[in-house]
């Protein structure tokens, strides 16, 4: 949209991600970069930041209001609850729907007729920034009902219709004016398993604010029961969450966690506050896990994947400093590399098709750095896990290092080829062990490089096939090895684990080299992964 000047027509063009869902927020973000025309990550991650700054300080506001809780609390809890500042940190359209729920809801804290028309235009477009905020409906019907006052029941009905009918008209025109047709996408291939639900529910929200949070819904419910429904009705998205794996489709669970925890810390006894906080200091130090308890920076390797980033499982202090220094961003940024060089040999060797998991998003990315906006996936041959046998087939290293995103009948035939040497390099990097893109298939001769197809056999061997990345930093719990070339002497010989004539790898840290890990610990791939597009079948030898 941005490019050619159409910012009214978020449709225009080939699809991208969900394009008819979050429109509101691809106009804002469009308009944004074409005033600022700068880099378009930093922009969308600080107008996510500015999102979070409106909604923590709406929410502090209400909670003042009707609760009592002072502002500085509310900051304090938000500080420690690890989805706020996972969300509203990078660019994402569900920032911008929290942020338009919080206007909403400051408006419905005193709701009059022209508050409520106010409130329904912004809950109306804040639904096509991401359209599943209409599972707070009931929640902001409940609180505006409440709040309205001690009026005759005919005045809460018209004071409630305006707000609904508000929302309902503008959300239509919108459609109407922008949209017209229903999304092509709306469901997520998740299956639903009970541990990692039960981490998604701990992780982002309650790690520090548990015991505050039970003892104030405890209180809630007792002393003030309408409010305790209301908030019970906040939790409605988690009817679809059992079938997520990011905790942004879940992030509006904040406000009755922060309600109920801020309700008991702001007005029970000291010994509440005082475990909070013992509990807070903890997780500043410790990250806390079904597989031990951890210290520091190794409790930063630690924690608890989702598919918009890690969720600290506690050692804040170490873990947002990660985050700062791009550690666990970093192998996104390789990856990124990988596409550009992918995209570049696909130029030159025509009849050649990208197969294997990587990330679309970057695809395109990549695409509109060169002006190819209106190129699609279709038009480069990308076959996703599905491999050819009778054309070139192109593998980044993201793909080749984690065969477990294949069915096992293609690994199969992907280890035939790597045992049989049937591969070349297409994009290698000095003093690196593995291309950043390798070609490979039945066209290529048996032997061709059968030295470089054992190195990577062994990589998947050593990762179990679950991704095998460069890192900066040595680390055991990550199944850490350095790379080092073949001539290299190095005094940790007892560690070695392969060697071939260009490089040797070492189980054990040394100086030089490059350092691979996995990407996640190695006991992390017993639990069953939700998404179903990874194949969780065995891999095939």
């Amino acid at each position: 949209m941005q490019q050619t000047g159409n910012y009214l027509h978020p449709l225009a063009g080939q699809e991208y991600y969900h394009d008819e869902m979050f429109t509101l927020y691809y106009i804002m973000e469009s308009c944004l970069q074409g005033i600022l025309r700068g880099d378009v990550y930093l922009e969308m991650n600080l107008s996510s930041a500015v999102a979070g700054g409106i909604f923590c300080a709406l929410i502090s506001i209400v909670l003042r209001r009707v609760f009592s809780i002072p502002v500085w609390l509310t900051v304090l809890m938000a500080l420690h609850t690890p989805v706020f500042a996972q969300v509203f940190s990078f660019g994402n359209e569900a920032a911008f729907s929290l942020a338009a729920s919080s206007v909403v809801l400051l408006l419905l804290t005193a709701p009059t007729i022209h508050k409520c028309f106010a409130a329904g235009i912004i809950y109306g477009l804040g639904m096509h920034c991401r359209p599943d905020g209409i599972f707070l409906a009931p929640f902001l019907f409940i609180w505006c009902w409440v709040r309205v006052g001690n009026v005759p029941v005919s005045s809460r009905v018209k004071t409630l219709f305006c707000f609904a009918a508000t929302t309902g008209i503008v959300g239509l025109a919108w459609w109407l004016i922008f949209v017209r047709r229903l999304p092509t996408e709306t469901g997520l291939d998740m299956k639903f398993v009970p541990k990692y639900f039960a981490g998604m529910m701990f992780y982002p929200f309650l790690a520090a604010l548990t015991p505050a949070a039970i003892v104030g819904a405890m209180q809630l419910a007792r002393n003030r029961l309408l409010y305790f429904l209301a908030m019970l009705t906040a939790l409605v998205p988690l009817a679809y969450t059992p079938q997520a794996t990011s905790p942004k489709f879940c992030a509006v669970m904040m406000l009755p966690v922060w309600t109920a925890a801020g309700v008991a810390l702001s007005q029970r006894g000291w010994w509440l506050r005082a475990v909070t906080v013992f509990l807070a200091a903890m997780l500043w130090l410790f990250s806390i896990t079904p597989f031990g308890m951890f210290f520091g920076a190794r409790g930063a390797n630690w924690f608890f994947p989702t598919d918009d980033g890690p969720v600290p499982t506690g050692s804040y202090a170490c873990f947002f400093k990660n985050v700062h220094d791009g550690v666990y961003q970093r192998r996104y940024v390789l990856e990124q590399g990988q596409i550009r060089q992918m995209l570049l040999r696909l130029d030159e060797k025509t009849d050649a098709v990208p197969c294997g998991f990587m990330d679309s998003q970057e695809i395109f990315f990549a695409l509109a750095e060169k002006s190819r906006f209106e190129t699609t996936l279709g038009d480069i041959g990308w076959l996703g896990d599905s491999v050819p046998t009778n054309i070139p087939v192109l593998l980044i290293k993201t793909t080749y290092l984690r065969l477990n995103t294949f069915s096992a009948p293609q690994q199969k035939l992907l280890r035939t080829w790597l045992e049989e040497g049937r591969l070349r390099s297409v994009a290698a990097v000095n003093d690196d062990p593995f291309p950043d893109v390798i070609e490979m298939g039945g066209h290529i001769s048996a032997g061709e490089n059968v030295e470089l197809g054992r190195r990577i056999l062994f990589a998947l061997e050593h990762s179990g096939g679950n991704g095998y990345v460069r890192r900066e930093k040595f680390s055991s719990d990550l199944d850490s090895t350095r790379w080092l070339p073949g001539s290299q002497e190095s005094p940790i010989e007892q560690s070695l684990a392969y060697t071939d004539g260009r490089f040797a790898c070492y189980t054990n840290d040394a100086d030089g080299g490059i350092i691979y890990a996995s990407v996640m610990p190695s006991q992390y791939y017993h639990i069953t992964d939700p998404r179903n597009r990874w194949k969780n079948e065995p891999a095939a030898k």
